[in-house]
Parts: structure tokens; sequence; C-alpha cells
């Protein structure tokens, strides 16, 4: 009768070879940042820029928002004066009650709900 004999090298083996297999689950199971929903493109705002940073009483100027990703859409805000257009480019006119520094910002979001917000100030002047 043959007899299997267990050796203190067996429990050690099956140990590094059961860490061995959890490693490759846990790695086969996290996401890659670059795993994605937006086909590869990745979501940056890099850019609010005003044409003209100070502008007259009843002026505008075209404010412009650099943004990659896709599916993306633009929300625009100012507490005084209007603006003109929509998307990526859109000009800010200046009323009567705007005199002095107008922050305007643009929220761009992307096809998966990610949100990024810059600011620009355009001072108006009489």
């Amino acid at each position: 009768m043959s007899r299997i004999r267990i050796t203190k090298s067996v429990p050690l083996v099956l140990l590094v070879l059961f860490l061995a297999i959890s490693l490759v689950v846990f790695y086969s199971c996290n996401k890659d940042e670059d795993d994605n929903n937006n086909n590869g493109t990745s979501f940056a705002f890099t850019s609010l820029v005003a044409e003209h940073d100070t502008i007259m009483l009843d002026g505008s100027t075209l404010i412009t928002a650099t943004a990659t990703g896709s599916g993306l859409t633009y929300t625009w805000s100012v507490a005084k004066g209007n603006i003109v257009g929509s998307g990526s480019q859109i000009t800010y006119a200046a009323t009567p009650c705007c005199v002095g520094n107008n922050e305007l910002s643009c929220t761009v979001e992307d096809g998966d709900n990610n949100t990024l917000t810059h600011y620009v100030t355009v001072t108006v002047i009489y």
C-alpha cells in the first residue's frame, strides 16, 4: 500500500497558487482608466476665453469654450447682460445695467454625465 506523503512545502505551494489566482481575478475585475463609454475620447474642458475682456456699455464680445469628449453639451450663465447663441461659442452682450465686472460661467457635460465648469470675467465700462 502506498502512502501519499504530505510535506511542509505543499501548504506553501497551495498558498502561493491561491495568491496568484486571487491577483489575476482582482486585476481582471478592475475597470481600466481608458475603458469608458466615450469611444476612447477623454473628457476635458481646457479653456474659456473672451475675445475682449473689456468692452464698452452696449458692446459685445465673443466667448469660446474649448472642450473635448463625446456628446458634449454647453450651459452658459451670467447675472447681468445677455448671452446670444449656444454651443461652444456665444456672444456676451452688455446692457446698461452691466457696468463693472461680469462673471460668465460655462458648464460642459459629456455623454457620460461628467461635468466641468470654467469662468471668465468681462469688464463693462462707459
